[in-house]
């Protein structure tokens, strides 16, 4: 689930209700082209879980759980405790599911930006969401920032002749050809000529001059040779494995 929530809120919630376990959600109107196979709740009018399903996008409209619980301590003690002498569940969240009359299980909203990147079209799909500024600010907020693993480099450079449009550029990435409505990761060598068009290229890899990639996406450190010319569907991109030489 990529979000940037402040659980402070949900925890006021949580103690105010009375809640054994208060799980995370938020209701959507857009269930038939996102969130597909995430679990959905079933809410009664207290706000208390009554079921959980799966989205399988027959419907625009879901309450979509985000896999984020509250409880006790003692409680996620006991349910693992539960799990591991009956065998029965082996996540806790199956476990908490399987007990609804057992145990009081609210629900809170979350109203922030949400996705669910659960397969290869989700994370190709979120990630080019990010393209998009009005988006882009709705996760990453001003006063709320997301702190993750440094890798300090130099700024990108852009040499003469090069083309970038709607990108996002990693710092140590040599860019000789264009790149457009794409995301570069650190420390990638776009040679002379070549063209990047709704891709997404990870770290280390290098794409050879004159090559032109269209819905690609390449993991870490590859090699695209010369006026090599690979192209993916618009839904399902292509995508070249780590450390492969095309």
């Amino acid at each position: 689930m990529i979000c940037n929530i402040d659980f402070r809120e949900a925890m006021e919630y949580h103690t105010d209700s009375g809640n054994d376990i208060t799980v995370i959600y938020k209701r959507v109107d857009d269930a038939d082209g996102h969130y597909l196979l995430a679990e959905t709740l079933g809410i009664d009018r207290h706000g208390r879980v009554v079921s959980v399903g799966r989205n399988i996008g027959d419907s625009k409209d879901a309450s979509i759980c985000m896999e984020m619980y509250i409880m006790k301590r003692d409680l996620l003690i006991d349910i693992i405790r539960g799990c591991i002498t009956t065998g029965k569940f082996r996540k806790v969240k199956n476990a908490i599911y399987n007990s609804l009359e057992e145990y009081r299980v609210g629900a809170f909203e979350y109203k922030g930006y949400l996705r669910c990147i659960n397969s290869l079209e989700s994370y190709y799909k979120t990630s080019m969401e990010l393209l998009d500024h009005n988006i882009y600010r709705l996760l990453f907020l001003s006063n709320r920032p997301i702190f993750t693993k440094t890798g300090d480099e130099a700024p990108a450079r852009y040499l003469k002749g090069s083309s970038v449009k709607n990108s996002i550029i990693g710092n140590g990435s040599l860019i000789e050809g264009s790149v457009e409505n794409s995301i570069i990761f650190r420390k990638v060598h776009v040679g002379k000529g070549a063209a990047i068009k709704n891709s997404i290229i990870l770290q280390g890899s290098i794409i050879g001059e004159g090559s032109k990639l269209t819905n690609i996406i390449t993991d870490k450190y590859t090699e695209i040779a010369p006026d090599k010319e690979l192209k993916g569907d618009e839904e399902i991109p292509l995508v070249v494995e780590k450390r492969r030489s095309f």
